[in-house]
């Protein structure tokens, strides 16, 4: 289910997309549940919120149980609980609350460099309406509960502002705070943002008229002068005073090793965002923003990435084990703790050798700067063209084709389409290894997935090649010609150890398999 309270009117969809239709008074007590934020709400405060003018207990006793048993109908019972006397509306793991992800955001945000803070921030503010919830009772008590949402979001506009000027974004604020500024006049610190953006973009002239009409609607409406900080900062403009220059931000390390190794630490990478949620130290602002956005809306996302690079793990120690000590990663991330290599020191030390590829340049040059091995090589190269792999110097160098091959393939299956004919590059693979080679593949599945999470990760994705989930069947298909090995093809988290498959909401399948 899709709940959002954060916009001009509250809307409600089923798991399937459609619109739940609300009557007045159930729309309304939906919205002051949810605005509990998972916190009870007991009769007495309910019909506070939701009626003002009536003063029959009785009938408000039974207008509340009546509206309560249309919201349980509408929301299901596991979502509208009875506690004591009143009521709480908890969502389960399925469901999206803009409130809720509105405020996982912001604290992501807060605990982020400013660059991704910045973004996070944004996406908050893109998501919820300047003026919310219109048309609920004008009671007292609803009202205030109201103010304090629109005080929320105008401290967060205050924020997200100081740091865009702090990161020299001062034009942009110029196109989007004089509105707020409009709508708030007596507000003094959001106008002497507005002032200092107008004077870091050129605009002198009009920073100081800004200062003027706040200074002239003040006395007219308060009967007193502006602040003794909106007055200084009015002076400082003035005098060009060399204070309103904001300090120069430098790059996070993250961001630096991006632009050291050729990539642009603006534009996202799949890649490096997988690595963000698996907390490799690789990837940009824009890279963890958008991690963190994902995780934020869908919190569950961190067990496939976990899941799979574990399940690599597991295959490299059967493998070496099996006497394959050969091993190609396809798709590779950013060097980690589960990676073939380090898994080889441990089992095998001195006796494996990997080649690593990655359509990624710029993540095959940092991960070679930073593992020097002799058994290790990394490769830009393309699972779309197995003759890159396959005929490249780093193959050529460590490889033997004559030998058995783990041959592994996890993330880059998944921005495949079938278009491209995934099952006859995997199968040109095949034909250059010899009998008794493994291959070991993990995919996001499609199962499980609800239309409202797909949804979620396909806007972090934006921009980049579009995710492609594939059902259990599909996932088998790949794996046609090879004979696999129990478990077949499952949840990779039970592929070889003693758990169940998760069967939650986000699920990676993969199987092993060997070429008789």
């Amino acid at each position: 289910m899709r709940v959002k309270v954060l916009r001009a009117e509250i809307e409600v969809h089923d798991d399937e997309g459609r619109q739940v239709p609300l009557q007045p008074m159930t729309r309304a007590a939906l919205a002051a549940l949810v605005l509990a934020e998972g916190r009870p709400l007991s009769s007495a405060r309910l019909k506070e919120l939701l009626w003002e003018a009536e003063r029959d207990e009785r009938k408000l006793n039974s207008r509340l149980t009546s509206v309560m048993a249309r919201l349980r109908v509408l929301l299901g019972p596991e979502r509208l609980l009875t506690v004591g006397d009143g009521y709480r509306f908890l969502a389960n793991q399925y469901d999206f609350v803009d409130l809720g992800v509105a405020n996982a955001l912001t604290d992501r945000g807060r605990a982020l460099d400013l660059r991704a803070r910045a973004l996070l921030f944004e996406g908050v503010l893109g998501m919820w309406d300047p003026v919310v919830l219109m048309g609920q009772p004008r009671t007292r008590a609803m009202c205030d509960e109201l103010d304090r949402l629109r005080l929320r979001r105008s401290l967060l506009v205050e924020e997200h502002a100081e740091i865009l000027l702090r990161l020299g974004s001062s034009r942009e604020l110029t196109a989007s705070l004089p509105e707020l500024v409009a709508a708030d006049p007596l507000n003094e610190y959001l106008r002497g943002l507005l002032m200092q953006a107008l004077y870091l973009s050129g605009r002198k002239g009009d920073a100081l008229r800004l200062y003027a009409e706040g200074e002239t609607a003040i006395q007219a409406e308060l009967g007193s002068n502006p602040g003794a900080r909106l007055q200084e900062l009015a002076a400082w403009i003035d005098a060009n005073d060399p204070r309103l220059e904001p300090l120069p931000v430098p790059l996070d390390e993250g961001d630096a090793r991006v632009e050291a190794s050729g990539g642009d630490p603006h534009r996202s990478s799949a890649s490096r965002i997988l690595g963000a949620v698996l907390q490799l130290p690789y990837h940009s602002y824009k890279d963890r923003a958008a991690a963190h956005s994902m995780l934020a809306a869908v919190p569950d996302v961190q067990d496939p990435a976990y899941d799979g690079e574990q399940f690599a793990a597991r295959v490299v120690r059967h493998a070496l084990k099996e006497g394959i000590d050969q091993i190609i990663d396809i798709g590779c991330v950013a060097p980690g703790p589960h990676s073939p290599h380090e898994v080889i020191d441990l089992v095998a030390p001195g006796r494996g050798r990997v080649v690593y590829t990655s359509h990624d340049l710029p993540l095959i040059r940092f991960s070679a700067e930073h593992v020097t091995r002799d058994f290790v090589a990394f490769q830009h190269a393309d699972l779309r063209d197995p003759g890159s792999i396959l005929s490249s110097p780093a193959v050529e160098r460590l490889i033997d084709l004559d030998r058995r091959v783990l041959v592994m393939v996890k993330e880059q299956l998944n921005y495949i389409p079938d278009e491209q004919s995934p099952e006859v590059l995997i199968g040109k693979l095949v034909d250059a290894v010899p009998r008794g080679s493994w291959f070991a593949f993990k995919i996001a599945a499609r199962e499980g997935l609800a239309d409202i999470v797909a949804e979620q990760l396909a806007s972090v994705f934006d921009g980049l090649p579009p995710l492609v989930l594939r059902t259990k069947d599909q996932t088998t298909a790949l794996f046609a010609g090879l004979r696999l090995l129990p478990p077949g093809v499952t949840e990779v988290n039970a592929i070889w150890t003693d758990r169940p498959p998760r069967g939650g909401r986000l699920r990676a399948y993969g199987g092993v398999a060997v070429k008789d």
